[in-house]
């Protein structure tokens, strides 16, 4: 376990992401933004996160995950072929550079703290049935306490 801000973070199975030499879609659940602090402890070598676009004109955080590599993608209606066409580069990706790509399949953080989930978005399956790589699904939870 890692301790940061204070926060103890633990990680079972890690070293099963580096075995695998192929490219693959890494699926977490999205609680929080302190969510990106349990991806990071168990961030594979080449791996990007994919996410809404909006996100790239965060300060500090959208300019540091757009010059680290990261792809946004747009999620606004009426963009179907312009998603697509992204996708398909980011499949190729996948395919020739063994990218791991995270893709929160919630979609967004589900801010309730039910311990429910949110409905899948389809994107990240079907990239991965696309390029033929498996999926490894990541369980974050963030006790309650944290937040007190």
């Amino acid at each position: 376990s890692r301790l940061c801000l204070g926060i103890t973070i633990e990680a079972e199975g890690t070293e099963h992401l580096e075995s695998y030499e192929g490219g693959y879609i890494l699926s977490p659940n999205h609680q929080s933004s302190l969510d990106t602090m349990c991806i990071a402890r168990i961030w594979p070598h080449r791996a990007i996160i994919l996410m809404k676009k909006s996100l790239m004109y965060v300060p500090f955080f959208g300019w540091a995950a757009y010059l680290s590599g990261h792809e946004f993608i747009t999620r606004k209606s009426g963009a179907s072929n312009e998603v697509r066409d992204h996708m398909n580069i980011i499949n190729e990706r996948i395919k020739k550079e063994r990218l791991r790509v995270c893709v929160f399949p919630e979609g967004t953080r589900n801010k309730a703290f039910d311990g429910k989930m949110l409905p899948f978005k389809k994107g990240g399956f079907h990239m991965a049935q696309q390029c033929q790589s498996p999926v490894v699904h990541v369980v974050i939870y963030i006790t309650p306490s944290v937040y007190d």
